[in-house]
């Protein structure tokens, strides 16, 4: 469970925010963090299907509080802590999916080491996997469920999936970026509130507090040696999604876990604010939690990911949205207090 506590006022939104994240697993409802909509051919470097083409409409060109922005040196300071469950995001066995715009992870197991709620009864939800050149079925737990109360100013977010952002330089592919420094990589750790069944419903909802994204950024650097342990289980099994399928996924047998990216120092930031989807169709419903500090990635790192190919059988060099205008949104940044 991850439990955010802040004391923050947001322009048309919710104050006194008191967030709890729990864990549990989905069937791959994204394309990045937003959903995969028949029709919508979208892509990154193509023209004709691009951030500038009608494939990216809509709100995508309207909206007003569109993701990823520039985070700026200064933001507002907050004076109050985010208290963060830190252990949540981790399982013992995970499935990883190239749905031809990013790599796409997801536990199989949920955790029974006290990081998160264990769902007490489960239906099994049959799910087609790959491993090893052939299909097999695996069981997945049924959501945890739990409340958001409305009159206490207070949510339940449940963790949903992860997956990355990249560049085809070490010096670009995040879709943040601090001022005028973007990072190699970005990775999003997707929630959405518990009292939906799903991505999708939270999205077809309206909520404007529908979705939480963390984000961290990988930096490519020297201090990473031959590689950063935390992406080694992805990294070392990548070669098995080389290329993009929406019905296929590779089961992988071993732990994976993403919290040390999370607790990296005894007294991390992040920043907040109100965004959108990063994909079409843009929905301008997430709560934004960006860590500030980059994580030490190397060069083998990010570049297993461009060997990718996308639905079309090109390359993946780069799936990173441009940078949108903030429009005077208020951004915060706050010490995260591990809990």
């Amino acid at each position: 469970m991850i439990f955010i506590c802040t004391n923050r006022r947001y322009s048309g939104s919710f104050s006194s925010i008191l967030v709890f994240i729990t864990f549990t697993s989905f069937w791959n409802y994204g394309d990045g963090v937003g959903l995969h909509r028949e029709g919508n051919d979208y892509c990154y470097s193509d023209p004709e299907c691009g951030p500038d083409s009608d494939s990216w409409g809509d709100t995508c060109q309207t909206g007003l509080r569109q993701s990823p922005i520039s985070l700026p040196h200064r933001p507002h300071l907050l004076p109050d802590v985010t208290a963060l469950h830190l252990g949540s995001y981790r399982g013992d066995a995970f499935r990883m999916q190239n749905n031809g715009r990013t790599v796409h992870i997801e536990f199989l197991e949920q955790p029974n080491h006290g990081h998160g709620p264990r769902p007490q009864n489960h239906r099994p939800n049959h799910l087609n996997f790959v491993q090893n050149g052939f299909p097999i079925h695996a069981q997945m737990p049924f959501p945890f469920l739990g409340r958001y109360n409305r009159e206490e100013s207070s949510a339940y977010y449940k963790f949903d999936s992860a997956h990355f952002h990249w560049g085809n330089r070490d010096d670009v592919g995040s879709e943040h970026c601090f001022e005028d420094r973007c990072f190699s990589m970005e990775l999003h750790l997707v929630h959405h509130l518990s009292n939906y069944d799903s991505m999708s419903e939270a999205l077809e909802s309206g909520d404007s507090n529908a979705l939480a994204v963390i984000a961290v950024m990988l930096d490519v650097t020297p201090a990473a040696g031959h590689g950063n342990p935390v992406l080694a289980p992805i990294v070392n099994n990548i070669f098995q999604i080389e290329e993009s399928s929406h019905d296929e996924h590779v089961y992988i047998n071993q732990p994976l876990d993403f919290s040390p990216l999370l607790a990296t120092t005894s007294k991390p930031f992040v920043y907040s604010y109100k965004g959108s989807l990063t994909t079409p169709d843009c929905d301008e419903q997430v709560n934004w939690f960006v860590f500030k500090k980059p994580i030490a990635i190397s060069h083998r790192d990010v570049h297993a990911f461009r060997f990718l190919r996308d639905s079309k059988g090109n390359l993946l060099r780069e799936n990173h949205r441009p940078i949108q205008n903030r429009n005077g949104r208020a951004i915060f940044l706050s010490a995260v207090k591990p809990i």
